[in-house]
């Protein structure tokens, strides 16, 4: 089956071939290493390295995330604050986005939540809403991922 398997490496993923009866861990030699651990694409929880990948619940154009991290501490900036929250590698910005405007967030009214995204701290760039927190660590062996929280359009006066 067709998969796409994301990593730190970047916020592309590579598109795989893999047959559904290895093991999450024979998956993780061939395309990561036995020390990463793998999710299922906004799955908080790691696949057990002994079952299959049928057995974990991956499909065809399923997508999957192999990572040393278990867990990336994501710090949003919003004006003057800084929230955290942990997150697995393979939750999509779209979710941080929902906790970052929610309750446990920085609690932004439901009808604005549409008017907002995030940039990258380091390189001030859009951060597209389907791409893995995992992916936002980069090479460096932090378990950490950096957004500012913005309004997506702010109108200068």
């Amino acid at each position: 089956m067709e998969v796409f398997l994301h990593s730190a490496s970047g916020t592309n993923p590579r598109v795989i071939e893999i047959d559904e009866t290895l093991t999450v861990r024979e998956t993780l030699k061939m395309y990561g290493s036995e020390q990463d651990g793998l999710w299922l694409e906004n799955v908080d929880f790691e696949l057990d390295a002994e079952i299959t990948i049928e057995s974990a619940g991956v499909h065809h154009h399923s997508h999957l995330h192999h990572h040393r991290c278990r867990r990336v501490d994501v710090a949003v900036h919003y004006i003057d604050e800084v929230r955290s929250e942990e997150f697995g590698p393979a939750t999509t910005v779209k979710e941080v986005l929902k906790w970052a405007l929610g309750t446990h967030g920085y609690n932004i009214p439901e009808s604005e939540h549409p008017e907002f995204g995030f940039l990258g701290c380091e390189d001030g760039k859009a951060v597209p809403e389907n791409i893995h927190i995992g992916s936002l660590t980069g090479p460096s062996q932090k378990c950490e991922a950096c957004l500012n929280l913005v309004k997506k359009h702010n109108p200068q006066g």
